[in-house]
């Protein structure tokens, strides 16, 4: 029976496919996500896990097209700090060839370690930046191809790659070495810099927007007393929200409440709080924090950072020996990773110098600023 209903599910995806290829009205690739949405939904029912529409969300990202914020079209989590994977589509029917030289497939494997690429006919998961398999459930490989008789030839193989997509989650071993979670948030706080950061701020500046990252750049600006470069400003701000986030880490890693608590951002804006933080930071902070703000420029970032919860929350900071119950501690072992913070991911070490020193003069690396007034 429920081999039937699966069929049936993939056969009228096909035909919602060819449905909406032939209207006029066609409102781009957002409507064929929506249909794959639908199609995700019908099938995890009847995996085993419990993958009801209670307990996983498929969010589909939606942002200006002018906007070159570079993030998967879609991810399914838990709707709280667990992230299942991310999905990234291509136009319906893009080639093989294309997906294999698709520019964006490193960068997001890197990335995004339980990665689904797909063309909504062909289906590619990366694990690890590896490519573990391609299911192709259809026998049609493009819109032109589908036909009122065009069925789902082997859903099989389908459902059993995104039933281990799924349940990656639950396979992938919590980060244990410090060494390694050091260069994985290196790698995100670039990330977010160059890629997230840096064409949204852009957008909103050129567009003059009045949006809380638009008042904190002119807030820096007037706190430095300088006009800061979009490049600098996205990287500063890039360490300050990592930072923030590994300090709330730390600081809550040995506060496991009963019931459990997942770490998320708005106990990233309860730590800046407690501890008194600067009212640009505060600020910040605050606004990340949201759950729900009216500007969806906002989907993007809040997406990013829900990923930074889930690897803090699933590393032991206390087993790792970190000083948490006191906050002040926490600056001594900041500076532990300020090497990784500044290694491999600017352009010029003018670049790398220039924003250091706004971070110690913003106070973001207290030890550091201390030993600085020292030699004065």
């Amino acid at each position: 029976m429920e081999s039937k209903k699966i069929k049936q599910a993939m056969n009228r995806y096909l035909q919602d496919i060819l449905d909406f290829y032939h209207r006029e009205d066609r409102s781009g690739i957002t409507a064929y996500c929506q249909l794959l949405k639908g199609l995700l939904y019908s099938t995890l029912q009847f995996l085993p896990g419990n993958f009801t529409r209670e307990n996983v969300e498929i969010e589909i990202l939606e942002l200006p097209v002018k906007l070159k914020i570079h993030m998967p079209c879609m991810r399914i989590w838990d709707g709280k700090t667990r992230v299942y994977g991310y999905i990234d589509v291509l136009r319906p029917g893009t080639s093989k060839k294309e997906i294999d030289i698709y520019p964006l497939k490193d960068l997001y494997k890197r990335v995004f370690p339980n990665l689904l690429l797909t063309n909504f006919f062909e289906f590619r998961y990366y694990r690890e930046e590896q490519k573990v398999c391609t299911a192709r459930p259809f026998k049609v490989s493009n819109i032109s191809e589908i036909t009122d008789q065009s069925k789902a030839t082997l859903p099989k193989v389908f459902l059993k790659e995104l039933q281990h997509y799924m349940l990656y989650s639950d396979k992938k071993s919590k980060e244990t070495s410090f060494i390694n979670l050091q260069k994985r948030l290196a790698l995100k706080t670039y990330y977010l810099k160059e890629y997230i950061l840096t064409p949204l701020i852009e957008h909103l500046l050129e567009s003059r927007a009045k949006c809380e990252l638009a008042r904190l750049y002119r807030a820096y600006c007037y706190f430095f007393d300088l006009e800061l470069s979009l490049r600098e400003f996205s990287a500063f701000l890039a360490h300050v929200i990592i930072d923030g986030f590994i300090r709330a880490g730390i600081f809550y890693s040995n506060m496991k409440s009963n019931p459990y608590t997942p770490f998320s951002r708005g106990r990233v804006f309860e730590f800046a709080r407690l501890n008194q933080m600067p009212e640009r930071r505060l600020a910040l902070f605050k606004y990340v924090s949201q759950e729900t703000v009216d500007d969806r420029l906002f989907e993007a970032v809040k997406r990013f950072l829900d990923d930074i919860c889930e690897i803090l929350d699933n590393f032991d900071f206390n087993r790792m020996g970190f000083p948490c119950k006191n906050p002040g501690l926490i600056d001594g072992a900041m500076l532990q990773w300020e090497d990784y913070f500044f290694s491999p991911y600017y352009d010029t070490p003018d670049e790398k110098k220039r924003v250091k020193e706004l971070l110690i003069k913003a106070g973001i690396f207290p030890g550091e600023n201390r030993i600085l007034k020292q030699k004065k």
